[in-house]
């Protein structure tokens, strides 16, 4: 090639660059100028006149100059892309204006494209509003998504169905009483019409994911049920992936191993051996896949955090022995490099601990100098943000103390030490001086050839406990127990042992199911009983957040899975940060209103569960001086003072005429308020309508004349309150409506001298032997997980157990839960000894013994005929001593 043509291409490279740069430089100009006239558009809808009071619905005002529907377009998009900078007293106004924008578009659109991206828009800022319990967002939601619900366009017909069944999803798991089967046929339906849809499908795998995550493995396995056979059939190439994790589900569902590992974390007596059996029959099922591996992996990792060293142990040589010769090779793989590792881990117990590593500035770390006092090792990772979740919660316990009683040594296994080293030197300057950080590289090409490998460690963080001869005490410790270890060391406290009921006094550790992974630390809850010891609560708002801060801590509650939000002392913290809220001078109505509400449900969530201080600290809360004037506030503060006025008149014996009137007014003070609510009853209802029932059954005298008229005012109030509790919106509220419309109670005083009939499966799967209980003198309770004062008697019932039942008294429980596994659950965390009868049965019992309002206890002697019919368990006791008396002088 000649060098004139060289120079000739040159040129026209140089020149062809240029044009390609004037391009770039055009089109870059264009984009700025865009979203800058969208961002201007937006700025007009997001910033509107402001409203004249907190209550007033801010919208944006149909603005007549956007015209066009590609500048509207834009001012979605400005809109959709600000949502991040959003505050909460903006929420609402925010999504409102996305909503108005929408509508404007549809009104002027001219192709589908406008067309589809206005209804997205609007759908979306629907749902946002609907999660932050907007009033009047869910029925807005409802209307518009019903509208879609054909509309083909763009698949706006499964966008707008699949909005809706994550709304409901996300309902029941904030309260998982509510029914899910009509939103699991809904589900199935559209599985059917969705068919072909992979985009449906991975959202239905979602879905699935999320409600097993959140611990309801029974709606997950319907769901798993039906969308299996797609699955089967997809040529997707995740399809086979999906349908492994799909599989596995039903396979730890099939065997209950849910609960075989909640009993286990929990050290439940025999759940040693139920965890070997059911992984056994797992195995010979074929149906460990790595999803169900990592279920049983996981649960042993949990038992090291719980401290329970023998058993993990014993479970890893089990576990890696089982799985030796499994089909799966790669399981098979993995359970023996994970378990050998466990085993390592769990082999430097009681040893002394030689640790390796170089200081920052390269020197070999002198193990020596961690002789003659307590140290923790932290194992941790940059990269891995539970390292510095984990270092947050070790510094703010014990890092701002120069006289802690433990010293830290932090093994950073990565190639970016400063990260934590900064983070420490900023929140722990005590530590970050006095602690010693050590790299597996010294920065000169020497490195430690898999140190943290051989001594087992897989996951970070991880903390070792030394003592101050340098031998290892603790492994896998949680931060939240270091003191307990401390305590342990120093002889403070004694080493686990279990208590009579078989569960561990170590705070036990609940298994909650995670996203698995190998190397993901496992997720985890504490006891509460054993956390509400401690001095600090964690749940608590830091002290410099603002009111924007506290408020949407409080909106946020609501989001909370259960487990979370049963915490007292997570109830506690909501209610510091609304207290906060009330007394700052700069909240605004909408605030105040906001705390108020947030405080009162979460108090009253927790005091429906029977926690007496919770429900103290309501009463005092719905008569504080501070509340704010407003309808929504005024309405739950009157529905609460009624509950409570309904709660302290079952507490007066009634044995008057004066008296009966004074209930019967009650009572219709109560019927008024179920009638002006009665579209909106919910579960919050369950304890006003369940000791309404209580105050009906009290309505009863000696006098056989008046005994004969009560009666009959008792069915007539059964029926009328029954009908109103049927049209509410909660399933249990509504079943228990129905069965007190629909039944008729039968007097105390008819039942007492006859026999009383048993049957039926109890709450451990074991058939019910009434005949094993003549010759002891039995109270029958009947209750509800549910019912309100059924747990506040529980503890009357449970104290006269333990006082009499080496004496010959029993107690049975018969449960009228719709869900068996609820009461599988409260008896569990209440120690409840004694045997409850459950399910279909239960309520047959109920109906043909005339049981209407609970608790209702039926006291019957060594013969099996009723003595006695009561509301109250103290009511026997003096017919209890004499029974038992009489028995102890016949032997």
């Amino acid at each position: 090639m000649s060098s004139t043509t060289k120079k000739k291409e040159t040129e026209a490279a140089s020149i062809h660059q240029n044009n390609n740069f004037v391009r770039l430089l055009i089109y870059s100009i264009v984009g700025v100028m865009a979203v800058f006239v969208g961002s201007l558009y937006a700025y007009k809808y997001f910033n509107p006149p402001p409203p004249e009071s907190d209550d007033e619905q801010v919208v944006a005002p149909a603005n007549q100059e956007i015209d066009n529907p590609d500048n509207l377009m834009r001012v979605l998009l400005a809109l959709r892309n600000n949502e991040g900078n959003v505050t909460e007293e903006e929420f609402e106004k925010y999504h409102n204006q996305r909503i108005t924008a929408s509508e404007k578009l549809l009104e002027i659109a001219t192709n589908d494209d406008h067309k589809i991206n206005a209804h997205r828009e609007k759908l979306d800022a629907l749902v946002k509003l609907n999660s932050m319990s907007v009033e009047g967002a869910y029925d807005r939601l409802t209307k518009f998504a019903t509208s879609l619900k054909d509309e083909k366009l763009g698949n706006l017909d499964m966008t707008s169905r699949c909005a809706m069944h994550t709304v409901h999803m996300r309902r029941s798991i904030r309260d998982p009483k509510i029914d899910m089967q009509p939103t699991i046929d809904a589900l199935e339906l559209d599985m059917d019409r969705y068919k072909n849809n992979d985009d449906f499908f991975s959202y239905i795998m979602r879905v699935i994911r999320m409600m097993y995550r959140e611990r309801r493995s029974k709606v997950a396995a319907k769901l798993v049920a039906t969308a299996l056979p797609y699955y089967r059939q997809s040529k997707s190439p995740a399809s086979k992936k999906q349908v492994e994790f799909l599989e596995g589900l039903l396979a730890l569902e099939k065997y209950a191993f849910g609960q075989i590992i909640n009993r286990l974390v929990r050290g439940i007596e025999g759940s040693i051996k139920d965890f070997k059996t059911g992984v056994s029959k797992i195995v010979d099922d074929k149906s460990v896949s790595s999803f169900v591996y990592d279920e049983f992996i996981q649960a042993l990792r949990t038992l090291e955090k719980a401290q329970r060293y023998d058993e993990a142990k014993e479970l890893n040589e089990f576990l890696k022995t089982k799985l030796s010769e499994y089909p799966d090779k790669n399981v098979a793989k993995y359970a023996k490099e994970d378990c050998e590792m466990a085993l390592k881990r769990l082999e430097l117990l009681g040893k002394k601990f030689e640790l390796k590593g170089y200081t920052l500035k390269g020197k070999p770390f002198d193990a020596s100098r961690l002789a003659g006092s307590l140290h923790l090792v932290v194992f941790v990772s940059a990269s891995a943000e539970q390292s510095f979740v984990a270092m947050e919660s070790l510094i703010r316990r014990y890092g701002t103390d120069p006289n802690s009683p433990i010293k830290l040594v932090c093994y950073i296994d990565d190639d970016k030490p400063y990260d934590v080293v900064d983070f420490m030197r900023q929140r722990a300057p005590h530590w970050e001086s006095s602690a010693l950080i050590l790299v597996p590289n010294s920065g000169r090409g020497q490195k430690l050839n898999g140190y943290t490998e051989k001594i087992g460690i897989q996951e970070v963080p991880y903390l070792i406990v030394l003592d101050k001869k340098t031998v290892v005490r603790d492994i896998n410790v949680l931060p939240g127990y270091l003191q307990q270890s401390i305590d342990k060391i120093n002889g403070k406290s004694p080493a686990p042992s279990k208590n009579k009921s078989g569960k561990w006094d170590l705070p036990a550790l609940k298994h909650v199911v995670a996203n698995p992974s190998h190397l993901v630390m496992a997720r985890y809850q504490e006891d509460e009983k054993e956390k509400k010891q401690e001095d600090e609560n964690p749940y608590l708002a830091p002290k410099h957040w603002s009111v924007s801060d506290l408020v949407d801590m409080v909106l946020g509650a609501e989001d909370k899975p259960r487990s979370i939000r049963r915490r007292p002392q997570f109830a506690l913290a909501i209610a510091d940060a609304a207290d906060r809220i009330l007394s700052d001078g700069t909240s605004k109505k909408a605030h105040k209103r906001i705390a108020v509400i947030g405080k009162t449900k979460i108090l009253h969530e927790q005091a429906c569960l029977g926690d007496a201080d919770m429900d103290q600290l309501l009463v005092k809360s719905i008569t504080a001086k501070n509340l704010p004037d407003d309808k929504r506030v005024k309405s739950e503060i009157d529905f609460l003072k009624l509950e409570q006025k309904i709660i302290a008149a079952t507490e007066v014996k009634v044995d008057s005429e004066e008296q009966i009137k004074t209930l019967k007014t009650l009572i219709d003070e109560s019927k008024k308020f179920f009638e002006s609510n009665v579209k909106s009853l919910t579960n919050r209802h369950l304890r006003l309508a369940s000791t309404t029932i209580e105050l009906v059954n009290l309505l009863s005298s000696e006098d056989s004349d008046l005994e004969q008229k009560l009666v009959k005012q008792r069915d007539e109030y059964f029926k009328s309150l029954g009908s109103l509790f049927a049209k509410g919106q909660d399933k249990r509220l509504v079943k228990y409506g129905k069965y007190l419309a629909k039944s008729e109670a039968a007097s105390p005083s008819a039942l007492v001298g006859k026999p009383l009939e048993l049957a039926g499966d109890t709450h451990d799967g074991n058939e019910f032997d009434w005949k094993s209980y003549r010759g002891k003198v039995v109270v029958v309770d009947f209750w509800a997980t549910w019912c309100g004062p059924c747990r506040k008697e529980m503890p009357n019932v449970k104290a006269l157990y333990e006082k009499m039942n080496a004496r010959g008294f029993e107690v049975v429980g018969v449960a009228l839960d719709d869900d068996p596994d609820a009461v599988v659950e409260y008896v569990e965390e209440e120690e409840i000894p004694w045997q409850n009868i459950v399910g279909a049965k239960a309520k047959q019992l109920a109906q043909k013994y005339g049981v209407k309002g609970i608790p209702t206890m039926m006291l019957v002697d060594r013969q099996g005929n009723i003595l006695a019919v009561a509301n109250r368990v103290g009511q026997f006791g003096a017919e209890i001593e004499k029974q038992l008396k009489k028995a102890e002088g016949k032997r």
